[in-house]
């Protein structure tokens, strides 16, 4: 019996398991973060936890846009590719972002407490509702589109990656810094809050030529639909804070400025 049981040729291999995504996880996580904030703040102060909500939809919005272009001209060149997304960003901008006065961006609000227009907890839960709508625009985008054409998004390549990490961090922390100071100045002084359109074109020109994402949550939602974190934390989040919190801070200052000027 032993020298059957010799011959008898091995088991084959179990299959592998699928890999599990980290999707759905993140997207609880987040949700466990947003609805607690969103109900501590909603008695208190109303018109924070409308506009936590507002930045919620416009990213869930938003970013759902930018994957499915992406998606869409996944089989075109690579300059047209890229044309497609800015020309959506300027769409965006012009007709959802600015009129609003929303943030849509974690830099963006970053800045805009740096400089005083919102409190730490408001600006916190913006970032939540932000993150929040993000995850929930992938994971929707997961259940409807084909695995196949997952390889075909990918977290943006940071310039300046090649010379080294604290070279790619500068570059966005100086392409943010430029970026946020630009949108403080749309919407802070009277002479220019009506020249959203000349601030959004500018705000695109800056992204087509100089590569950088300046965008922490448009990063986050193309790593996290292809699973691809790489330079995620120190670039995109730590630089293109950094930029947005000194251009906030750069602001403060000017706007003194300015108003001791007046007098």
């Amino acid at each position: 019996m032993w020298l059957l049981q010799w011959l008898r040729p091995p088991p084959p291999p179990p299959e592998p398991l699928p890999e599990a995504s980290s999707l759905p996880l993140v997207t609880a996580a987040l949700l466990c973060w947003f609805l607690p904030a969103v109900l501590v703040t909603q008695h208190s102060e109303r018109s924070v936890a409308a506009f936590a909500i507002v930045e919620f939809v416009a990213a869930l919005l938003g970013n759902g846009l930018f994957v499915g272009v992406e998606l869409l001209t996944a089989h075109w060149s690579e300059a047209a590719s890229e044309l497609a997304l800015q020309l959506l960003l300027f769409v965006l901008l012009v007709v959802l972002y600015f009129p609003m006065d929303g943030h849509m961006n974690a830099a963006l609000t970053a800045g805009a407490w740096a400089c005083g227009q919102c409190t730490l907890k408001a600006a916190a839960l913006f970032v939540a509702a932000q993150l929040f709508g993000s995850a929930l625009a992938m994971e929707l985008m997961e259940l409807v589109v084909d695995p196949a054409l997952r390889e075909h998004i990918r977290p943006p390549h940071p310039p300046y990656i090649d010379e080294g990490i604290w070279a790619a961090i500068l570059f966005e922390l100086v392409c943010t810094f430029l970026m946020v100071l630009l949108y403080l100045g749309c919407t802070e002084l009277e002479r220019f809050d009506k020249h959203y359109v000349l601030t959004s074109g500018l705000v695109v020109a800056l992204v087509r030529y100089t590569g950088a994402s300046m965008d922490p949550l448009g990063a986050f939602s193309a790593a996290l639909f292809a699973e691809d974190y790489i330079h995620q934390l120190e670039v995109y989040w730590f630089g293109s804070l950094a930029g947005g919190l000194l251009a906030g801070l750069v602001w403060r200052v000017l706007e003194s400025y300015l108003q001791a000027k007046r007098v």
